[in-house]
């Protein structure tokens, strides 16, 4: 799949939230920050396949910047 800008800045502002990330399936993504004070939730134009857990948001982002415009698969 491929992951829409709008998307990419949502994960950018979770990322100041939460370093961690658990995606369920469908459009829906939300975080809440260690001290469990910030609660984020937002409905993207992306529809994620299966759950995944992001141990580092911040890496990842990374390193979707340097991948530029690429598939993304979720296994």
């Amino acid at each position: 799949m491929k992951i829409s800008k709008e998307t990419m800045n949502v994960l950018k502002n979770f990322a100041t939230i939460s370093n961690n990330l658990r995606i369920y399936p469908g459009n829906e993504l939300a975080t809440i920050s260690p001290q469990q004070s910030i609660f984020a939730k937002a409905t993207v134009a992306d529809t994620f396949p299966v759950e995944a857990c992001i141990y580092n948001l911040n890496s990842l982002l990374e390193l979707f910047s340097y991948m530029g415009d690429q598939e993304v698969e979720f296994g």
